[in-house]
Protein backbone atom coordinates (compact mmCIF):
# COMPACT_ATOMS: atom_id res chain seq x y z
CA UNK A 1 0.00 0.00 0.00
CA UNK A 2 3.10 2.44 0.94
CA UNK A 3 4.12 1.88 -2.44
CA UNK A 4 1.00 2.64 -4.14
CA UNK A 5 0.77 5.66 -2.34
CA UNK A 6 4.38 6.62 -3.16
CA UNK A 7 3.82 5.75 -6.87
CA UNK A 8 0.63 8.38 -7.23
CA UNK A 9 2.50 10.56 -5.85
CA UNK A 10 5.34 10.17 -8.39
CA UNK A 11 2.49 10.32 -10.85
CA UNK A 12 0.91 13.51 -9.98
CA UNK A 13 3.15 15.97 -12.04
CA UNK A 14 2.68 13.55 -14.78
CA UNK A 15 -0.90 13.37 -14.59
CA UNK A 16 -1.72 17.14 -14.40
CA UNK A 17 -2.36 16.95 -11.19
CA UNK A 18 -0.32 19.63 -9.93
CA UNK A 19 -1.06 23.14 -9.41
CA UNK A 20 0.28 25.76 -12.62
CA UNK A 21 3.05 28.46 -12.09
CA UNK A 22 1.11 31.40 -13.58
CA UNK A 23 1.35 34.98 -13.81
CA UNK A 24 -2.25 36.50 -13.96
CA UNK A 25 -3.93 39.78 -12.70
CA UNK A 26 -6.68 42.65 -13.73
CA UNK A 27 -6.01 45.89 -15.70
CA UNK A 28 -8.24 48.67 -15.25
CA UNK A 29 -7.97 52.41 -16.52
CA UNK A 30 -9.15 55.54 -15.04
CA UNK A 31 -12.16 56.64 -16.99
CA UNK A 32 -13.79 60.01 -14.98
CA UNK A 33 -14.77 61.00 -11.81
CA UNK A 34 -18.02 59.80 -11.96
CA UNK A 35 -17.51 55.94 -13.09
CA UNK A 36 -14.07 55.68 -11.44
CA UNK A 37 -12.36 52.71 -13.01
CA UNK A 38 -12.90 50.44 -15.96
CA UNK A 39 -11.96 47.11 -17.04
CA UNK A 40 -8.19 47.72 -19.55
CA UNK A 41 -10.30 45.96 -22.48
CA UNK A 42 -7.48 45.12 -24.80
CA UNK A 43 -4.44 45.94 -23.54
CA UNK A 44 -1.56 44.43 -24.27
CA UNK A 45 0.71 42.22 -21.82
CA UNK A 46 4.20 41.08 -22.05
CA UNK A 47 5.65 38.52 -19.91
CA UNK A 48 9.49 38.23 -20.74
CA UNK A 49 12.12 35.68 -19.48
CA UNK A 50 14.64 37.65 -17.70
CA UNK A 51 17.11 34.84 -18.07
CA UNK A 52 17.08 34.12 -21.78
CA UNK A 53 16.48 38.59 -22.59
CA UNK A 54 19.10 39.87 -20.56
CA UNK A 55 20.11 43.05 -22.81
CA UNK A 56 16.24 44.04 -22.40
CA UNK A 57 16.97 46.77 -20.63
CA UNK A 58 14.35 47.66 -18.03
CA UNK A 59 15.86 49.88 -15.77
CA UNK A 60 15.50 52.51 -18.15
CA UNK A 61 11.59 51.74 -18.53
CA UNK A 62 11.36 51.48 -14.68
CA UNK A 63 12.97 55.20 -14.23
CA UNK A 64 10.54 57.00 -17.13
CA UNK A 65 7.54 55.23 -15.76
CA UNK A 66 8.30 56.67 -12.10
CA UNK A 67 9.49 60.12 -13.39
CA UNK A 68 6.55 60.72 -15.93
CA UNK A 69 3.99 59.73 -12.89
CA UNK A 70 5.87 62.71 -10.48
CA UNK A 71 5.56 64.80 -13.60
CA UNK A 72 2.00 64.20 -14.05
CA UNK A 73 1.36 65.29 -10.40
CA UNK A 74 3.36 68.01 -10.57
CA UNK A 75 1.81 69.24 -12.89
CA UNK A 76 -1.25 68.61 -11.29
CA UNK A 77 -0.86 70.07 -8.05
CA UNK A 78 0.39 73.20 -10.18
CA UNK A 79 -3.39 73.99 -11.38
CA UNK A 80 -4.39 73.12 -7.37
CA UNK A 81 -2.32 75.35 -6.22
CA UNK A 82 -3.39 77.99 -8.73
CA UNK A 83 -6.82 78.03 -7.95
CA UNK A 84 -6.32 77.95 -4.29
CA UNK A 85 -3.71 80.84 -3.93
CA UNK A 86 -6.54 82.40 -6.31
CA UNK A 87 -9.40 82.21 -3.95
CA UNK A 88 -6.93 83.07 -0.85
CA UNK A 89 -6.00 86.39 -2.63
CA UNK A 90 -9.79 86.82 -3.19
CA UNK A 91 -10.89 86.45 0.49
CA UNK A 92 -7.87 88.06 2.15
CA UNK A 93 -8.43 91.04 4.47
CA UNK A 94 -12.40 90.40 3.93
CA UNK A 95 -13.36 89.50 7.61
CA UNK A 96 -16.69 88.33 6.15
CA UNK A 97 -15.40 85.42 4.28
CA UNK A 98 -12.31 84.62 7.03
CA UNK A 99 -13.31 81.09 7.23
CA UNK A 100 -12.93 80.77 3.31
CA UNK A 101 -9.72 82.44 3.66
CA UNK A 102 -7.94 80.08 5.88
CA UNK A 103 -9.55 77.24 3.99
CA UNK A 104 -8.14 78.54 0.26
CA UNK A 105 -4.81 79.39 2.62
CA UNK A 106 -4.00 75.91 4.47
CA UNK A 107 -5.31 74.01 0.84
CA UNK A 108 -2.89 76.01 -1.39
CA UNK A 109 -0.35 75.64 1.34
CA UNK A 110 -0.41 71.88 1.47
CA UNK A 111 -0.40 72.21 -2.64
CA UNK A 112 2.56 73.82 -2.17
CA UNK A 113 4.16 71.01 -0.24
CA UNK A 114 3.25 68.48 -2.80
CA UNK A 115 4.51 70.48 -5.94
CA UNK A 116 7.72 70.68 -3.85
CA UNK A 117 7.93 67.31 -2.93
CA UNK A 118 7.39 65.62 -6.51
CA UNK A 119 9.92 68.41 -8.03
CA UNK A 120 12.03 67.24 -6.06
CA UNK A 121 11.50 63.64 -7.38
CA UNK A 122 11.84 65.25 -10.54
CA UNK A 123 15.60 65.92 -10.15
CA UNK A 124 16.22 63.05 -8.29
CA UNK A 125 15.30 61.29 -11.79
CA UNK A 126 16.61 64.16 -13.84
CA UNK A 127 13.33 65.09 -15.73
CA UNK A 128 13.02 68.49 -14.20
CA UNK A 129 13.13 70.20 -17.60
CA UNK A 130 10.73 69.14 -20.61
CA UNK A 131 14.50 68.35 -22.51
CA UNK A 132 15.50 66.35 -19.82
CA UNK A 133 12.05 64.26 -20.03
CA UNK A 134 12.61 64.15 -23.86
CA UNK A 135 15.77 62.19 -23.85
CA UNK A 136 14.82 60.02 -20.97
CA UNK A 137 11.61 59.20 -23.03
CA UNK A 138 13.54 58.41 -26.21
CA UNK A 139 16.03 56.16 -24.51
CA UNK A 140 13.10 54.17 -23.01
CA UNK A 141 11.34 53.86 -26.65
CA UNK A 142 14.88 52.75 -27.66
CA UNK A 143 14.42 49.91 -25.05
CA UNK A 144 10.78 48.98 -25.72
CA UNK A 145 11.27 48.59 -29.38
CA UNK A 146 13.35 44.91 -28.90
CA UNK A 147 10.21 43.36 -27.50
CA UNK A 148 8.87 41.66 -29.58
CA UNK A 149 6.93 38.16 -30.31
CA UNK A 150 10.02 36.21 -30.51
CA UNK A 151 11.50 37.14 -26.72
CA UNK A 152 7.79 37.24 -24.81
CA UNK A 153 4.34 35.19 -24.52
CA UNK A 154 1.70 37.83 -25.01
CA UNK A 155 -1.71 38.19 -23.62
CA UNK A 156 -4.69 40.29 -24.17
CA UNK A 157 -6.52 41.87 -21.31
CA UNK A 158 -10.40 39.93 -22.00
CA UNK A 159 -14.27 41.66 -21.19
CA UNK A 160 -13.61 41.76 -17.91
CA UNK A 161 -9.76 43.19 -17.67
CA UNK A 162 -8.37 39.77 -17.06
CA UNK A 163 -5.59 38.25 -18.14
CA UNK A 164 -3.15 34.72 -16.92
CA UNK A 165 -0.36 32.96 -18.49
CA UNK A 166 1.22 29.61 -17.74
CA UNK A 167 4.59 30.29 -17.43
CA UNK A 168 8.09 28.00 -15.80
CA UNK A 169 9.87 28.94 -12.41
CA UNK A 170 12.09 31.87 -13.16
CA UNK A 171 12.15 35.68 -13.05
CA UNK A 172 10.11 37.83 -15.57
CA UNK A 173 9.35 41.17 -16.94
CA UNK A 174 5.94 41.80 -17.06
CA UNK A 175 4.94 44.70 -19.10
CA UNK A 176 1.79 46.27 -19.82
CA UNK A 177 0.63 48.45 -22.70
CA UNK A 178 -2.89 50.67 -22.25
CA UNK A 179 -5.63 50.38 -24.88
CA UNK A 180 -7.32 52.87 -23.25
CA UNK A 181 -5.12 55.17 -21.41
CA UNK A 182 -2.15 57.18 -23.94
CA UNK A 183 0.25 59.69 -23.73
CA UNK A 184 1.95 62.73 -26.13
CA UNK A 185 5.40 61.15 -25.00
CA UNK A 186 7.18 58.47 -27.71
CA UNK A 187 7.06 56.11 -25.61
CA UNK A 188 3.17 56.06 -25.02
CA UNK A 189 1.92 56.77 -27.83
CA UNK A 190 0.10 53.55 -28.20
CA UNK A 191 -0.94 53.14 -24.71
CA UNK A 192 0.88 54.26 -21.51
CA UNK A 193 2.97 51.51 -20.24
CA UNK A 194 3.63 49.67 -16.85
CA UNK A 195 6.46 47.27 -16.40
CA UNK A 196 7.16 45.11 -12.55
CA UNK A 197 10.00 42.51 -12.41
CA UNK A 198 8.55 39.12 -10.67
CA UNK A 199 10.04 36.34 -9.48
CA UNK A 200 7.89 32.87 -9.09
CA UNK A 201 8.61 29.52 -7.97
CA UNK A 202 7.45 26.15 -8.44
CA UNK A 203 2.96 25.77 -8.41
CA UNK A 204 3.22 29.90 -7.83
CA UNK A 205 0.32 32.19 -9.25
CA UNK A 206 1.83 35.52 -8.75
CA UNK A 207 -0.55 38.73 -9.30
CA UNK A 208 0.80 41.49 -11.10
CA UNK A 209 -2.69 43.98 -11.63
CA UNK A 210 -2.69 47.77 -12.54
CA UNK A 211 -4.81 50.53 -12.91
CA UNK A 212 -3.35 53.20 -15.05
CA UNK A 213 -4.67 56.50 -13.75
CA UNK A 214 -5.34 60.15 -15.38
CA UNK A 215 -1.62 60.50 -14.08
Amino acid sequence: MKKMYLLMFLLIPALGISQTTSISGVVTYFFNDYQGNKPDIGAKVYIINALTNPALNFGVVDSFITARKCRGLYIGFLEIFSKWDELQKQYEGDKNYQDNYELAKASADKSKEYIDQYYAEMVKYGVETDEKFAALDKRTFSSLLKINDDNSILRTVDGVGNYSVNVKPGTYYVYIVSKNRSNSNWSETFGKIYYQRVIIKENQTKDVSYNFDQY
